[in-house]
């Protein structure tokens, strides 16, 4: 099931968005397996893509990831 993941996201590469994070919808069972593995799915995105894609795409989607995290944890202590 992963492997099939995998070749969807080789094939959403190919069409790039403008934005900076976009949402991807999934089947539930799917990211339920993923998730059951111990992995972090949009770990599991940006490694299958790396690839596949120019490394700096995959260096500036992680440091995309970990602005949006960081943010996230600032909100989750502001609390």
């Amino acid at each position: 099931m992963v492997s099939r993941l995998i070749r969807f996201i080789r094939w959403v590469a190919l069409y790039p968005v403008s934005s900076s994070v976009v949402t991807v919808v999934l089947p539930r069972r799917l990211v339920e397996v993923v998730e059951s593995m111990g992995l972090d799915l949009v770990d599991v995105i940006v490694n299958a893509l790396s690839g596949s894609v120019d490394p700096s795409l995959t260096s500036e989607a992680r440091v995309v990831l970990a602005e949006r995290y960081l943010e996230e944890a600032r909100e989750y202590i502001a609390k």
